[in-house]
């Protein structure tokens, strides 16, 4: 639109100061006359209706809430559109066309843990700062939960959370709060489950130093070094006493010396009953029992986060990655709870990193077998065309989606996950439909040219980078030529992942072995074996 102003003056006046904001039927009836027809669709048309006027994106959201929930839709765009969409696709698609919403990554790790601590049991759910809702939407359809309470920072957090949660939870109750949990004493309301980032928290939030008498402190007062712990406690308080917290935390919160006297009382109390090493590698998920079980034969389970639902349901079995520690020998000057300080070396044998070795080379034999050797030459050139402008045009569409074909693309971040069918899972994904004009796995790669260096989680400016990225509009023979030297190379890097994987098992195999056993035969300086 913007060439279409400044090239044409009969293009229509803006209707705002800043020379930003068209009139859309104004436009669309220019773009009739020039010749130029453009389709106008329901998303569109909402976006137009809603975010016009310059208002606020949040005020904005509010206003579509009011259509969705509880009664009938009287706008007939909105009505049109949420036929074709699920309520929790139209308000996610608002998050992102909007930049709102945070993207937390570990919602994943608190889902997965949250899973297989309640089991099928039902909860009720309580997240005290809840930012957007991302981890309580994590927890949509993966458990059986019954009322939902979300802690919000501000008004406009408490908005966005407030579409999600209704549009994800329909059929549960729903209450977001935009207070300061810690303004207050603590009420009398309990929750099965409190899921908690407090390393975020921590360090996006003000978190004060509790009061002396505050009931949150009869563990201990947590120290204004350590925010992490304040949140922790408050989660136990608010905890039921058949329920269970399941909060990240960072890696220092295990050894802190600051922390001693907390972590002391939690093993003494029995409310410590996991804690797990996520894999970022910078944080760690405490799991915390709402009930005071006291330290009586009483253990610590740790583990690697792979190994968690395992462990958990196999009790004192043994399980490769975890491992269950007394209390007792954890209540000495240190009172360290580092996963890494209590698993060990593991239990690889010689023939699990033989077979390992083996099937590494396989497989690296099987893609130096297949790497490209391509030539080159300059081609005609033709016109660029803006994924954006195919989707308005109808040619591609780019929508969320939890089933379907074609091009599907990380929520967050935008990447190529695969060309094919949507993944079965409880994700949500962008998917590129393309229309017989255009070849799937070319514009795969005019994604993956475009977005190599994105690294945000900001859902919203991901997408719009992507609408933005602009491929030649080829002949489809050719498109389909170089989609297929395109999926070679995807191929190729799906086995390199693969590879990279087999290669850290071997590695930590032979970490193992080696602390029980010698090498034999000749190793050089390289590292190579002198057998074969």
């Amino acid at each position: 639109m913007s060439n279409w102003k400044f090239r044409d003056r009969s293009f229509p006046e803006p209707i705002d100061a800043e020379g930003k904001y068209f009139d859309l039927d104004a436009v669309a009836a220019w773009a009739d006359q020039e010749g130029r027809p453009v389709r106008i669709s329901g998303t569109d048309r909402i976006w137009y209706d809603y975010l016009g006027n310059e208002r606020r994106s949040t005020t904005a959201l509010a206003d579509i809430l009011e259509q969705l929930y509880p009664g009938p839709m009287t706008d007939p765009a909105l009505h049109e559109l949420a036929k074709g969409e699920s309520s929790n696709a139209l308000i996610e698609s608002f998050v992102a066309k909007t930049s709102l919403g945070t993207g937390i990554e570990p919602a994943e790790y608190l889902r997965d843990i949250s899973v297989a601590v309640r089991s099928n049991r039902p909860a009720d759910v309580y997240d005290p700062a809840a930012g957007t809702g991302e981890l309580l939407l994590a927890l949509a359809g993966a458990l059986h939960v019954g009322r939902v309470v979300a802690v919000t920072s501000s008004e406009d957090d408490s908005i966005i959370a407030l579409a999600r949660l209704q549009a994800a939870f329909p059929e549960q109750s729903v209450a977001v709060r935009s207070v300061d949990p810690f303004a207050e004493p603590v009420g009398e309301e309990r929750f099965d489950l409190v899921v908690c980032d407090a390393y975020s928290a921590a360090r996006s939030q003000s978190t004060p130093q509790l009061d002396v008498g505050d009931v949150r402190s009869r563990f201990g007062r947590p120290p204004k070094s350590e925010p992490e712990l304040t949140w922790l406690v408050h989660c136990l308080t608010v905890t039921a006493a058949n329920g269970h917290a399941v909060i990240r935390m960072p890696n220092a919160a295990a050894h802190r010396k600051t922390g001693r006297r907390i972590r002391s009382e939690l093993l003494r109390q029995g409310l410590l009953r996991a804690v797990v090493a996520n894999p970022d590698g910078r944080t760690q998920t405490w799991v915390l029992d709402g009930e005071n079980h006291g330290a009586a034969d009483r253990r610590l389970m740790v583990s690697e986060f792979d190994s968690f639902a395992r462990k958990w349901n196999a009790g004192d079995g043994e399980v490769a990655g975890a491992a269950s520690v007394p209390v007792i020998e954890l209540l000495d000057q240190s009172v360290d709870l580092s996963p890494n300080l209590h698993l060990g070396p593991g239990h690889a044998t010689e023939s699990d990193f033989r077979d390992g070795v083996h099937a590494l080379r396989r497989r690296l034999r099987g893609i130096t077998s297949t790497l490209p050797e391509w030539d080159f030459e300059s081609s005609a050139q033709y016109p660029l065309v803006s994924l954006g402008a195919l989707d308005k045009a109808g040619e591609i569409s780019i929508s969320t989606a939890r089933e379907g074909h074609g091009v599907v693309l990380d929520h967050r971040h935008l990447r190529v996950v695969t060309v094919g069918d949507v993944p079965e899972s409880e994700a949500l994904y962008w998917l590129v439909e393309a229309s017989d004009e255009w070849d799937p796995h070319y514009l795969a790669a005019g994604i993956h040219s475009g977005v190599r260096d994105m690294s945000t989680a900001v859902t919203g400016e991901a997408k719009r980078r992507v609408m933005g990225i602009r491929v030649p509009r080829l002949p489809v023979e050719e498109q389909r030529r170089r989609g297929a030297a395109f999926r070679v190379v995807w191929e190729l890097n799906q086995e390199l992942e693969a590879a990279r994987r087999e290669g850290r098992d071997v590695m930590f195999d032979a970490a193992q072995v080696l602390m029980e056993n010698r090498v034999t035969g000749e190793v050089d300086s390289s590292g190579r074996h002198g057998c074969t």
